[in-house]
């Protein structure tokens, strides 16, 4: 509904709109980025932004699923998340990284765009260091889980 609201009115997606704002940059914190296309991977990427992902709440809504190897092939930060009691029923993170490794292995056959075990706990874990701000989050130099 989102994606295609502000594309009738303003004609670009809300991640362009934001960018055209001057507001995403790394600070910014785009949540569950569903219905978003290459261009919107490219300015998420440029800008440092991170996406915060909940692959409980994308199914529980049928609100579709995130692009997750094209954002990580971007460098796109992931963080993952549990949303709320209401749609991950436990609010455990172990629970939301093996559904994250689980869904996305629905991209297709190739196992090589498969999220690998290192870049969910990546996401579980760097992901949301980064994302507030933590220093010292067990990034290595390439912004990635060093595991």
């Amino acid at each position: 509904m989102q994606r295609v609201s502000e594309q009738l009115v303003s004609g670009r997606s809300l991640v362009r709109f934001v960018r055209d704002l001057g507001v995403l940059d790394r600070r910014a914190c785009i949540v569950h980025a569903v219905w978003i296309d290459e261009e919107d991977v490219a300015d998420l990427a440029s800008s440092g932004a991170t996406v915060v992902h909940s692959p409980s709440g994308n199914l529980r809504c049928g609100s579709g699923q995130l692009p997750y190897r094209p954002l990580l092939d971007a460098g796109v930060p992931i963080a993952l998340c549990t949303d709320e009691a209401t749609v991950e029923d436990t609010n455990n993170l172990w629970n939301v990284g093996r559904l994250a490794a689980l869904l996305h292995k629905n991209a297709g056959p190739d196992y090589r765009k498969w999220p690998t075990a290192p870049e969910i706990l990546d996401a579980l874990t760097a992901g949301g260091a980064s994302r507030d701000g933590a220093e010292g989050s067990g990034r290595n130099a390439r912004g990635r889980c060093p595991c």
